[in-house]
């Protein structure tokens, strides 16, 4: 399987919509910056379109918008269909297996969150408090 990866900046704000079977599904457009560039001319832009789906098309719907940098790892997709006129097109596409917001802003508040669900998942404690467990308190 081919695998892509893309570090750039949104296009435009995630495009949610939903299937009739109710699975989420978002597109968007990503510009990636090259890293050189001609002699005498700007850097170049590479855009792609990037397709999310199911809670990562919510997740990512919800915490990105125009101008978000991210960074994603998906398979490349090439799609072919006839126009109205008949004429063959074609359009590449990366479906998104994995993402990360690198907003850094966005990141403390990803990172707070994941401690708040760290402590949702801690057996050691309840409701975001310690738990004290003596000795007394143990089965064996």
């Amino acid at each position: 399987m081919a695998n892509i990866t893309i570090l750039g900046n949104l296009g435009q704000d995630p495009e949610l919509r939903y299937t009739q079977s109710g699975t989420a599904i978002v597109s968007v457009n990503i510009a990636s910056r090259r890293n050189f560039k001609q002699q005498g001319e700007d850097y170049k832009t590479d855009w792609f379109r990037l397709t999310f789906f199911g809670k990562s098309a919510e997740n990512f719907a919800n915490f990105t918008h125009k101008g978000s940098q991210v960074y994603v790892e998906g398979e490349p997709q090439n799609d072919e269909w006839k126009d109205k006129d008949g004429n063959n097109r074609t359009t590449f596409q990366v479906n998104v297996q994995q993402w990360r917001l690198l907003d850094k802003k966005n990141d403390q508040l990803t990172a707070t969150e994941q401690i708040q669900n760290n402590h949702k998942q801690d057996p050691i404690t309840q409701n975001s408090t310690q738990i004290n467990i003596d000795d007394n308190s143990l089965p064996f």
